[in-house]
């Protein structure tokens, strides 16, 4: 989901809360901010009119006394907007306005009435400005082609100009000349190459915007960020409610009952449950008991967010390649070794299990057979459904299951490469490809199993070709997506937030978290770029999970609104 360094992870939670999460103090309306515990009591001599009528009076002080603080802070907050870019005529409107109404609603009584359209706006421009900024000339300009925004040139030599110090000047000039032979489109100096891609300080953005559109009321920057706001809003809609099947799959399986009995159990739930999974899923048969002991407390152990680069959740989530290359991670073995303890039933072309068939596998041989052999294209709910059952109503083994296949597959066709969906440890003796009776007739069954579509390579089950499972999963990117042919990228992502958020050591909580700082590092150009699709789907995800895991744990039915 983020880049393959820890660092980048931390620096990018950081962050995420630094462009995402800071706002001035009067970012939230009163009534959001005002503490004041209605009355719960009342004696028979209070009645409850009087008592209504001193909670809404304290309710009216706090109010007063949080807009005194405001005004108090008033020029700290002006310097604060300025810092992320907003001029400063900009930031005196928006605090001013705020400052305003909101003491007009508190004195009226009337505190969510206090929102401010000069403020509100610059709360949406300011994290879209800074990711403009962030996008270096190369990818800006690939911006403005595809929204059809022109740029005065006037505002690239502003931008260059930025870098100039005395004696030394820096203009824009984007090809190579004959003292800078790079691409680097600022360039100058006196004594030889001096060059920079397009300055990243929002401020220099927003002066240069300025400067450059003096006739116009607004500046083709501010157009840019209405046009990024409008896209983002389309997509949140879009996005968020293809995921509504997800809800009713939920409601079906575990309220209306074919895994009633399991909404609250997971082999994550608690060191007994996981030991007990492990003491069936780990292969035996070739290994001494020590042996497999050692591994059943060694996986055991580093499940969670992992300590070291090689295991643990994070590095599951965050490295960019497919999962089988990750090293070795629990989290990916648990998905992808194939157990004698193990064992599937295959499936029709509706998913129907096919009597008196059983084969040894690995979890998500077992996830992609079903959707290899369902029609295209299956709904979120349809893979939803599909690792529930697979897991037999294990919901966050079912969704990192889920995810790592997605996973895999979404990396291997970037890098044209087969996918790994199930290994045999070296416990279990010959590899499958082994020439001896026993691992022919294996090789066999296996080749029925799925169809001629996988092979065994070494004691790797594999999938040439990852189009076998993309073609099969619907585009849940709107058709106006400017990257809609990269479909499985979003899927795999959702899935992953669902794991963390059902996680029962984990939580929703971190979800949103996971969402945030992964949508930060993109706004911040740490590992990918903007992806407005998978930064709706992963927000869309985060409130999915959090209304989807309240709803099971509390018995109180299902509901979220995108």
């Amino acid at each position: 989901m983020l880049g393959k360094k820890s660092s980048a992870w931390l620096r990018a939670a950081a962050l995420a809360f630094a462009l995402g999460g800071v706002q001035a103090a009067g970012a939230a309306s009163l009534d959001t901010m005002i503490k004041v515990p209605p009355p719960t009591t009342h004696t028979y001599e209070e009645d409850l009119l009087t008592g209504a009528q001193r909670y809404h009076a304290a309710q009216k002080a706090a109010a007063e006394k949080l807009v005194e603080q405001w005004m108090a802070g008033r020029q700290a907050e002006i310097d604060a907007l300025k810092k992320r870019g907003a001029t400063d005529q900009q930031a005196a409107d928006a605090i001013d306005e705020r400052i305003f109404l909101a003491r007009l609603a508190a004195s009226t009584g009337d505190f969510g009435a206090d929102v401010s359209p000069k403020f509100d706006y610059l709360q949406r421009k300011l994290p879209i400005l800074s990711a403009l900024s962030n996008l270096g000339h190369e990818r800006f300009q690939e911006f403005t082609r595809r929204n059809d925004i022109s740029v005065p040139g006037e505002f690239y030599s502003c931008l260059c100009q930025s870098y100039s110090i005395m004696g030394a000047s820096v203009s824009y000039h984007p090809e190579p000349t004959t003292d800078c032979r790079n691409s680097a489109p600022c360039k100058g100096g006196n004594w030889g190459c001096v060059s920079h891609d397009l300055p990243s300080d929002t401020g220099v953005w927003a002066r240069c915007s300025a400067s450059t559109a003096p006739g116009l009321s607004r500046s083709f920057v501010d157009g840019a960020v209405d046009r990024v706001g409008m896209l983002q809003e389309k997509y949140r809609k879009d996005v968020c409610m293809s995921l509504n099947g997800i809800l009713l799959t939920a409601v079906d399986l575990f309220d209306g009952g074919k895994f009633k009995d399991r909404k609250n159990h997971s082999i994550f739930s608690d060191e007994e449950a996981t030991t007990a999974f492990l003491e069936n899923m780990v292969p035996r048969e070739g290994g001494t008991e020590v042996a497999v002991e050692a591994l059943i407390d060694r996986l055991k152990n580093v499940f969670g967010l992992g300590a070291d680069d090689q295991t643990g959740l994070y590095v599951l989530l965050t490295d960019q390649d497919m999962p089988s290359t990750t090293g070795d991670n629990p989290y990916i073995f648990i998905t992808k070794t194939i157990s004698p303890e193990s064992t599937f039933p295959p499936t029709d072309a509706r998913g129907n299990p096919i009597a008196g068939e059983k084969r040894s596998l690995s979890f998500e041989m077992a996830l992609a057979q079903r959707i290899m052999a369902a029609p295209a294209s299956l709904e979120p709910k349809d893979v939803f459904r599909m690792a529930l059952e697979v897991t037999k109503g294990d919901l966050p083994l079912g969704m990192l299951i889920a995810h790592n296949l997605l996973k895999e597959a979404a990396y291997a066709k970037r890098l044209g490469q087969p996918m790994v969906i199930g290994h045999i440890p070296e416990s279990l003796g010959a590899p499958a490809t082994s020439n001896t009776p026993k691992g022919k007739e294996l090789k066999e069954q296996y080749a029925r199993f799925f169809g001629q579509k996988g092979v065994w390579a070494g004691r790797d089950f594999i999938i040439r070709n990852p189009a076998l499972i993309n073609d099969k999963l619907r585009d849940i990117r709107p058709v106006y997506d400017k990257q809609a042919e990269e479909r499985l990228g979003p899927w795999y992502h959702m899935f992953g937030l669902l794991f963390v958020g059902s996680h029962p050591q984990l939580g929703e909580d971190l979800a949103e978290l996971g969402a945030s700082v992964e949508n930060a590092t993109r706004l911040l150009n740490l590992g990918s770029g903007r992806d407005l699709g998978k930064e709706a789907l992963n927000n869309c995800a985060a409130k999915l999970v959090a209304g989807l895991m309240r709803g099971i744990r509390f018995h109180g039915g299902f509901s979220w609104t995108p």
